[in-house]
């Protein structure tokens, strides 16, 4: 292989009128590539997945459901459950249309941990077969 992903120091130091995005993107960004790149943040193999989580919230453009994401992702966090994902919600209104099957989805994140970020990824496969299916 002869190329890498740059780093997260290549990354915060690329001029915001370099990059084709919007400002808050931009801002959200250079601020994850910077408290990666002076360790504020850390995303690294055994690095503490609530002490990262709270790091994260606390950088701009980073809310809830990024910080779910790379909690999935990025810490291989097991049990995370992104109610606030749209095909989440749109796969729990489905399967509650065409069946019993998930009720009140809270009582099933509930019953569900701690293996809920394989509840949101078999949720999001759902809804991307309906998207699929639907003409």
């Amino acid at each position: 292989m002869d190329r890498l992903f740059p780093t997260a120091e290549a990354i915060a130091a690329v001029p915001a009128s370099d990059w084709a995005l919007p400002e808050s993107r931009i801002r959200t960004i250079a601020a994850l590539s910077s408290a990666l790149a002076d360790g504020s943040v850390d995303l690294g193999a055994g690095a503490d997945r609530d002490e990262a989580s709270r790091n994260l919230l606390a950088l701009p453009g980073i809310g809830p459901w990024s910080n779910g994401y790379i909690r999935m992702r990025a810490l291989g966090d097991p049990d995370v459950f992104v109610d606030s994902d749209l095909g989440v919600k749109k796969a729990i209104a489905e399967l509650n249309e065409t069946s019993a099957f998930i009720g009140d989805w809270k009582e099933l994140s509930k019953n569900s941990s701690p293996w809920r970020s394989y509840l949101t990824h078999l949720l999001w496969a759902h809804h991307a077969r309906r998207v699929e299916r639907t003409p």
